[in-house]
């Protein structure tokens, strides 16, 4: 039966996930770029704009402040007053969202197709005429630092991952949360926010995305009709990171007030963009391998861990390898009851050290290959996922034709070349291991001091 259901998958792929989007991208005098994908299937617009700043942009200090600028782009511009915004996207019949991450913040309309215009008069105005008003700051930032209490520190999986975060990304821009340290939200200033919005957000550092029931001509017009007056302005030259050589295995211990114990093991691994281009291989191998170690009941750890031997209740693995700086890949599981913390971990690094040694099987590897692959072409019928992998791209300077090659590309991923990404980047060197220890438990009375000041964010921020 598996074997049949993996022949329909691959067929589905072969039928319809090979051919190349029509998409079509430019820029205006002013930097702006444009980016339009046709979808004519119904009457709909996603309506994107993104801008290439986010929370690996915010020195010490300043932390969570593109995510406070986001807040305040809906509080009110010269023309439209605080709350209209999103007032005036119900009344086409559409809705809003907006999201910061690491490496960009967006904006986001879905409208009828007809309601296009009005949309980019709305974005231009908030581009260019935010009025950042002093009481309507300080009542926002109330609800930001309510967010993030209700987010994180309320919960003690979500702040023990952020703690994670910053111990495994030692002298990387992804050691800051997305929402910022509360410290650092506490002391920002409206003045603060305004020199950030003067800074970042002009048409040179931002892509306009449409995706739906429109032509490309008619978005380029609009655009420039909307966009084009818009000054561009000199952006401040960022120094590249300088990347440290991972020379300490680091074991941490983490005691809170939680329900359960669990274990946050990461390696430090490059991204795509990190990556040279004859390399870039190594990133989907990784994309790959997270997907073989977990995916459902057939994934290599979760299999051996927990539906052979029970030693874990629950187990994921992540890899996100679409940023601007080297990223992690990441294993969370929680202990089955009765099974020690020594043997969670011990059966941990002997399934992981096989890997090094043995190559993952064929049957394995290709239906691993089949279910990413139909997920890939399944996410087209979204125009929203659609938009938001065009602008990710964008907003990371890579080829927008990476949409489209990826179901290839993770064909292309042979067992050989798993097993050299294994050998490369699961290594002591590379590994931070953090125990997150119930607050109270026995452990807790042979624990002179608590491990603090590291904080991490599990999953990106993204907030209305």
């Amino acid at each position: 039966m598996r074997k049949v259901l993996i022949s329909a998958l691959i067929l589905c792929v072969s039928m319809s996930g090979w051919a190349q989007s029509n998409v079509f991208s430019t820029s205006l005098h002013n930097g702006l770029q444009v980016v339009v994908l046709e979808d004519h299937r119904a009457p709909l617009a996603v309506v994107q704009l993104w801008y290439r700043v986010g929370s690996s942009d915010e020195p010490l200090g300043l932390t969570g402040i593109s995510h406070a600028l986001e807040h305040m782009m809906f509080q009110g511009t010269q023309q439209v007053s605080s709350g209209e915004y999103s007032r005036k996207i119900a009344a086409m019949g559409g809705n809003d969202n907006a999201f910061t991450s690491y490496d960009f913040t967006g904006y986001t309309q879905s409208v009828p197709a007809d309601q296009l215009a009005g949309v980019l008069a709305l974005e231009a105005d908030r581009m260019q005429h935010l009025t950042l008003d002093a009481a309507l700051f300080k009542r926002e930032m109330k609800a930001v630092m309510e967010e993030r209490r209700m987010r994180v520190d309320d919960h003690p999986q979500a702040l023990a991952a952020e703690r994670f975060r910053a111990a495994a990304f030692m002298a990387n821009p992804y050691q800051n949360p997305v929402i910022g340290w509360a410290g650092d939200i506490e002391q920002l200033t409206v003045q603060d926010l305004r020199t950030w919005y003067q800074r970042w957000y002009v048409p040179n550092n931002a892509i306009l995305v449409v995706v739906g029931d429109v032509s490309a001509p008619k978005v380029l017009a609009l655009a420039g009709e909307y966009f084009s007056k818009i000054q561009r302005k000199p952006l401040l030259e960022m120094k590249a990171h300088a990347v440290q050589k991972p020379l300490i295995k680091r074991r941490l211990m983490a005691y809170m007030s939680a329900a359960k114990p669990l274990l946050y093991l990461g390696y430090l691994v490059p991204s795509f963009k990190t990556l040279l281009p004859q390399d870039q291989w190594q990133s989907d191998a990784l994309d790959v391998l997270s997907m073989l170690l977990d995916w459902g009941d057939g994934g290599i750890l979760v299999e051996a861990l927990k539906e052979q031997r029970h030693w874990v209740n629950s187990l994921s693995v992540r890899y996100q390898g679409y940023g601007l700086y080297d990223t992690l890949l990441m294993i969370q599981c929680e202990p089955a009851v009765g099974r020690s913390k020594r043997q969670v971990e011990r059966q941990m690094q002997l399934q992981l050290k096989r890997l090094h040694t043995q190559r993952v099987s064929t049957t394995a590897l290709n239906r691993v290959k089949a279910l990413v692959i139909a997920q890939h072409v399944y996410e087209k019928d979204s125009i929203e996922t659609q938009a938001n992998q065009l602008g990710a791209l964008a907003a990371l300077n890579l080829p927008l034709k990476l949409a489209d090659d990826y179901a290839r590309r993770i064909q292309a991923v042979t067992a050989e070349q798993v097993r050299a990404v294994v050998r490369l980047y699961l290594q002591p060197n590379r590994q931070t291991l953090m125990w997150l220890e119930p607050q109270g438990s026995r452990h807790l009375s042979k624990q002179p001091k608590q491990h603090g000041g590291l904080k991490a964010w599990w999953q990106q921020v993204r907030s209305a």
